[in-house]
């Protein structure tokens, strides 16, 4: 099945950095959504925090740049994770005029493209994490997509209350005309708050209570984890100082994600998902609020619990994508990463420079009789786990019978023997699997006169191996 279609509209750079936080957790799990967009919507405060301009495009390109540093280890645990710059080309700017129903901007106009590209078997999930002002406008100027769209938006009233004139034409149209009576719409107030309150259903406190799981399960895990920390943990209000800008853990929009990434039913608001579970609104046919039992309510917030009762389940898949991130220690020796490595440039032991011949890349390595003829060289896999196409190119003399033997973290992979040539080098291939942080061993002995010799090895993926002649394959 298809990986949800998704696009963010967000106020990431606006009054609070939990978007920032948001925005790091999404990124994490890139390879499990089918991102479409991330809109800037900015009608709250006009792109300014207290009076000096703030882009939060910029703030996601950055992110994209740590994506990008982490994007081998990530990759190591799933290789469908996207390239940055297939994110970054989806980055529009939303409104920044709070003017109803103004001018429709570039984010709205691909919500607009997107929705269309989407249908009701594979829909676009538009999540409102800022101001709905854009998912209204693009709603709203293109009734043809109400069948292909799905919103979940988070306060959209209380997210800009002092202009609700876009929420308001939203519900008004859901209320009053046919073409939009049937839009799905999950419209959260409170339930998110779930995911930062204390248990008592306290706001600060809970957000401040998390801030040693950030310094344990994210600070200094991968690039985006030293982003998250050291940039977006601090302070979290952009807006106020003293105790009403805690320090912590909040990502107060991340449930509308988590309601996609868990493994309750997408097409069941009212199911125990780890976004929230929700009721029935008075307005159209398909549109889902807070739930309102007494059991539910966390102090002043209903519905929250429904997310809070999964606070272990959530934080420890984040904790895990953290680890993603992180990857393996890789070391400080000597590293095999993809395309060629020179033998020289491995750690060596028993072999030694045998100089460079006219047919080599560089200096070739040798065993020698000092060391009984035997001798090994090593290197850490640095990059995505997969499977490879390991070649090695060797000097195979016509009088000898060196046998060489690779191992990929001590597991024999494959072996050869030269075997009598015409002095001149040859290259074996294989295929084999290979994790990120993997030691690749490359071992040689003595026999009959042939001490061998070896030039350099190269990794490359199956197809590229398959589709190139510079192999000789044994």
């Amino acid at each position: 099945m298809a990986n949800p279609r998704v696009l963010i509209s967000t106020d990431l750079g606006g009054p609070d950095n939990d978007d920032a936080q948001s925005m790091i957790h999404a990124l994490l799990y890139a390879n499990d959504l089918d991102y479409r967009g991330f809109v800037m919507t900015r009608t709250l405060d006009g792109g300014r925090v207290n009076g000096v301009r703030t882009s939060g495009a910029e703030m996601l390109r950055e992110m994209l740049d740590a994506y990008d540093d982490d994007l081998a280890s990530l990759r190591s645990h799933d290789a469908s994770y996207p390239t940055s710059a297939s994110l970054r080309a989806k980055i529009a700017e939303g409104s920044y005029s709070g003017a109803w129903p103004g001018t429709l901007s570039a984010g709205a106009r691909l919500m607009i493209t997107e929705g269309r590209a989407a249908s009701p078997d594979d829909p676009l999930y538009l999540l409102g994490w800022g101001p709905i002002h854009d998912i209204a406008a693009a709603v709203l100027a293109a009734p043809d997509i109400v069948p292909n769209i799905r919103i979940f938006s988070l306060s959209g009233i209380g997210q800009d209350p002092g202009n609700t004139a876009a929420y308001d034409a939203l519900v008004n149209a859901v209320s009053t005309r046919a073409a939009y009576k049937d839009l799905w719409w999950i419209n959260a107030e409170n339930s998110m708050r779930g995911i930062y309150l204390d248990k008592n259903g306290a706001r600060i406190p809970g957000i401040e209570a998390n801030l040693p799981w950030v310094l344990e399960n994210v600070a200094d895990h991968g690039a985006l984890g030293e982003l998250f920390h050291n940039k977006y943990t601090y302070d979290l209000s952009t807006t106020r100082t003293g105790p009403s800008s805690p320090d912590g853990l909040k990502m107060g929009d991340t449930p509308s994600l988590l309601y996609l990434i868990d493994a309750v039913d997408n097409d069941n608001p009212r199911g125990d998902s780890w976004g929230g579970s929700f009721q029935k609104w008075s307005i159209g046919t398909n549109t889902w609020v807070d739930r309102t039992d007494a059991s539910l309510k966390m102090g002043n917030f209903p519905g929250a619990r429904t997310v809070y009762k999964h606070r272990e389940e959530i934080y420890g898949d984040f904790e895990e994508r953290m680890d993603w991130a992180d990857g393996p220690d890789l070391g400080t020796g000597p590293k095999i990463g993809l395309g060629r490595t020179e033998a020289e440039s491995l750690t060596l032991a028993g072999y030694r420079l045998a100089g460079a011949r006219a047919d080599s890349s560089g200096q070739t390595i040798e065993t020698f009789y000092s060391k009984g003829g035997h001798g090994t060289a090593k290197g850490t896999f640095t990059g995505p786990s997969g499977d490879y196409a390991m070649s090695v190119r060797f000097f195979n003399e016509n009088d000898g019978a060196s046998t060489f033997k690779v191992y990929v973290d001590d597991e024999l992979a494959f072996t050869w023997r030269g075997t009598g040539g015409n002095n001149s080098f040859q290259t074996v291939t294989d295929v084999v699997h290979i994790d990120r942080g993997d030691v690749i061993t490359i071992d040689g002995t003595f026999q009959a006169g042939e001490w061998a010799r070896w030039d350099y090895l190269t990794v490359q993926s199956v197809t590229s191996a398959a589709s190139t002649d510079a192999f000789d394959f044994l």
